[in-house]
């Protein structure tokens, strides 16, 4: 009796162990499978990239079900492992989610158009254009895109061509959560492309090669609406031209020695702020450029320490409310600063220059009021470089500089 017993409890612990050793290797199974695809959020009908390595995207093989994503109800998971897929030919998708570690690269002359509401980037898009070939990621909806990646214009400096991210289907608004950066175009020329910088987003011209002509250039027919960082850093040259940018809560920002921003003719800054650090350069470098403090955007903000700067022969007209807590920088040959409706320039710090600071004996200066932040100037430190600038009287013939609150010096 004993050693039945004894049996029966050999044979239950027996038992046990290959349930848990079963079950163990289920949760491996589970967990492996897990790490390798990662997860994809996404919903409707699913491509899936199956390759854990690199390899094209036009190998039916590479993916799940078998087949090459390539019509609008497709949304693309490139989710599995650490791979790097190539488009090398143009294909048309819904949305498209990258996980971490995850490369989609564009060769040059090929295209992608995007008909979802979602782009998730947790890896990277490198849209390769230049060297004589167009390159294009085509917005053909209202979409988001989210995530940590980054997506990056790059485009070879010699043989000519394009690399450009812009609407191709009619009107559409890119909302961007995510990092944008490199060389090439946002809404080019003929796109009605929208974009919105949302809060955290941040478009960075950042090319150490690119030259002027290829640096990102936003001409978004829609306008656009930054809450987030518009920058020029390393090399880079962000360039704006014919937008309106609601700008409010929003930095504009050139960073670095060689970075600039240039705002040419057609663009509104509405609101927000100004800044340049590290040498960087940001200003004005045709004429029609506005700097508009009169809307529920706010006051427009250049901030300590920064320089906004009029190069020559440029023209910026200014609008509402200027806060100066910086410099504003006037480069000789015919650079004009000047109000067409009442405004407020509050200075707190140096207007400097050989411009144009009037409307060259126009009605300017009974137009524009200059208000210093403090009882005086002297306490201030702010100080109008009168002996530069060509301050044109109001027709009570009082000078600008008498209307401060404080001795200029």
């Amino acid at each position: 009796m004993n050693v039945t017993r004894e049996s029966e409890i050999r044979s239950r612990a027996t038992g046990e162990r290959m349930l848990i050793a079963a079950f163990a290797a289920i949760l491996m199974v589970c967990l492996c499978s897990a790490a390798a695809f990662g997860q994809c959020t996404l919903t409707g009908t699913l491509s899936t990239w199956n390759v854990a390595g690199n390899s094209d995207w036009n190998t039916g093989a590479n993916w799940s079900p078998v087949g090459v994503p390539n019509s609008n109800p497709d949304s693309v998971c490139i989710t599995y492992g650490t791979s790097t897929v190539t488009l090398e030919a143009n294909a048309s998708i819904a949305s498209l989610q990258l996980a971490k570690g995850n490369t989609l690269g564009f060769n040059g002359n090929t295209q992608l158009s995007v008909f979802g509401t979602q782009m998730i980037n947790a890896g990277q898009i490198l849209i390769n254009g230049g060297g004589g070939t167009n390159t294009y990621m085509f917005i053909d909806n209202s979409m988001t895109l989210s995530g940590a990646g980054t997506l990056t214009l790059s485009n070879t400096v010699s043989g000519g061509g394009a690399t450009d991210l812009y609407a191709n289907n009619g009107a559409a608004t890119l909302t961007n959560q995510s990092t944008i950066q490199g060389e090439g175009s946002i809404g080019a020329s003929g796109s009605a492309l929208t974009l919105v910088n949302s809060s955290g987003g941040i478009i960075d011209a950042n090319s150490t090669a690119g030259p002027l002509s290829l640096a990102p250039y936003i001409p978004a027919a829609g306008g656009i609406t930054n809450a987030g960082l518009m920058e020029a850093t390393n090399s880079g040259l962000l360039q704006l031209q014919n937008t309106t940018v609601n700008n409010a809560g929003g930095n504009i920002t050139a960073t670095g020695s060689a970075a600039q921003v240039q705002l040419y003719s057609g663009t509104d800054i509405q609101g927000g702020t100004l800044n340049t650090t590290s040498g960087g350069t940001l200003g004005s470098f045709q004429s029609g450029v506005t700097l508009d403090g009169s809307t529920a955007a706010g006051a427009v903000t250049v901030s300590a320490g920064s320089t906004y700067t009029g190069e020559g022969n440029s023209q910026t007209t200014v609008l509402g409310t200027i806060n100066n807590k910086g410099s504003i920088l006037l480069n000789g040959g015919g650079t004009n600063l000047y109000a067409t409706a009442a405004s407020t320039l509050t200075n707190q710090s140096t207007v400097q220059g050989e411009g144009t600071f009037g409307n060259n004996g126009s009605t300017f200066n009974e137009r524009l009021r200059l208000l210093w932040q403090a009882a005086g100037l002297r306490r201030s430190g702010a100080r109008l470089d009168a002996g530069l600038l060509h301050s044109q009287p109001d027709k009570s013939g009082h000078q600008a500089g008498e209307q401060c609150s404080g001795k200029a010096r």
